[in-house]
Formats: structure tokens, C-alpha cells, sequence
């Protein structure tokens, strides 16, 4: 459905993708396919900035565990979310943050030895979100080998998009989806708000994979076309 319209595909692994329970399937697929695969790390109910202990070592061994599959099986990239507030963290953000830089540290120490890049990424505007501002994602990874993974349409709620764009040799994946800029909408390329051309323009010498976050494989088809019009235009 997806070789030969696509040169990758980046696999949510949640649900009925959960990557402990596709591991056997997945590697069949991705050594017959010529198709390059990336990851992103489950998201749902997955949160290393909590305080409870049991909760987050539970965090960690999950994106730890997908981390190893992603080695076993070639996969040269997974993508995490930084983790947000919960009730008990309400008033509270430093705790929370710190509480994701430990989490960050231990994840870091755990798949040493491992071939893949972990990327974090900005997480959009949300009263629960930790991690949306390019200076904190980049303290977030100092001194670690993580690299960033630029979510156009977060950054566009957050209002900094042109910021992070500055640090566009920090990034190891861009995730492109639009929106209107009151909320993370996940609209197609175009039928936002987001100045694609102003975005392309300042990526122009950026080399690494454009993710494009759809609904759909023919919505994700016309992104990658959208993509392609406004490379060719970037001066």
C-alpha cells in the first residue's frame, strides 16, 4: 500500500502496533521491503515525568524495550514524547521536569550500545504540556545523545516555530502537519495557517526525514507532494 509512494514510514507503536507483540511480523516486513521505517514511542498513558516511582519505571521500561526492539531490528530512529503534568505536579513543574530529565538520563544509560537515534519532541500548547520551548528541549538533551524532532504544527501553537527553526541542525526528524494556531489540529498541508514556505525555506539545508502526520495514506500522498513543490521553490 505504502512502497513505492512513500520512501518511509513511521510506525506509532500503541495499540494493535504495539512492538513487543509485532516484533515477529514487523521484522519479516522490514527485511522485504525496501521501504525505510522509524518509530515513534508509545505516547498514551506513557509519561516519565511522573513522581510515582512505579509508574515511571514502568514508562521507562517500555521506551527502553522499544529502543532494543528498534536495535534488533535496523530501525535507525525512535521518537519520544518528554512526558507531562499530572494532578500531583499541578503547581509543581520543576518537579515534573526534573522528574523527565532523570527519566532522560536513565533511558540514555540503558540502551547505550545500541545503534538507534532517540529523538524528544516539542510537545504543543497544552496546560499539561512540559518541554515546548526550544531552549528547554535543548537543555532537555544536553550532555545526552538525543537528538530533537521538530513538531511544525506544536511549534506553530506554541508560537515559537521560527525559533526552533534556528536549531534545525539539532533536528533528526521534522513532523509536519498544519493548524490553525489556537490548537494542535492536525489539519493537511495547506488548510492551516502554519508559512510552509517560510519553514522550507529555512530548512533548506536540513537533510533528515519529513514525517508528515496524516489521516489518511492519499492526505499523507498529497503532503509529500505539497513538500515537494515548496523544496523545489526554497531559494
Amino acid at each position: 500500500m505504502v512502497e513505492g509512494k512513500f520512501d518511509g514510514w513511521e510506525i506509532v507503536a500503541e495499540g494493535k502496533h504495539l512492538l513487543p507483540a509485532i516484533e515477529g511480523d514487523l521484522e519479516e516486513v522490514v527485511s522485504s521491503h525496501s521501504i525505510k521505517f522509524t518509530v515513534h514511542a508509545p505516547l498514551s498513558d506513557i509519561n516519565i515525568g511522573t513522581l510515582n516511582p512505579g509508574v515511571k519505571r514502568e514508562a521507562i521500561n517500555q521506551l527502553v524495550e522499544v529502543v532494543e526492539i528498534a536495535h534488533r531490528l535496523g530501525i535507525e530512529r525512535v521518537t519520544m514524547h518528554p512526558g507531562f503534568l499530572s494532578p500531583i505536579t499541578f503547581g509543581r513543574r520543576k518537579l515534573a521536569e526534573e522528574a523527565v530529565r532523570n527519566s532522560v538520563e536513565e533511558i540514555e544509560r540503558r540502551t547505550e550500545g545500541t545503534d538507534v537515534v532517540k529523538c524528544i519532541e516539542n510537545m504543543p500548547r497544552l496546560f499539561i504540556a512540559l518541554f515546548s520551548e526550544p531552549e528547554e528541549m535543548l537543555d532537555l538533551i544536553d550532555g545526552t545523545s538525543f537528538e530533537l524532532c521538530l513538531d511544525v504544527g506544536h511549534a506553530n501553537t506554541t508560537g515559537n516555530l521560527s525559533a526552533f527553526l534556528e536549531h534545525w541542525e539539532r533536528f533528526a526528524s521534522v513532523h509536519v502537519h498544519d493548524n490553525r494556531g489556537a490548537s494542535d489540529e492536525h489539519l493537511p498541508l495547506g488548510d492551516g495557517e502554519i508559512d510552509f514556505e517560510m519553514v522550507f525555506g529555512m530548512l533548506r539545508d536540513y537533510r533528515g526525514d519529513f514525517v508528515v502526520e496524516s489521516r489518511s495514506v492519499e492526505e499523507g500522498l498529497a503532503g509529500k507532494r505539497f513538500i515537494e513543490s515548496l523544496q523545489i521553490a526554497a531559494p
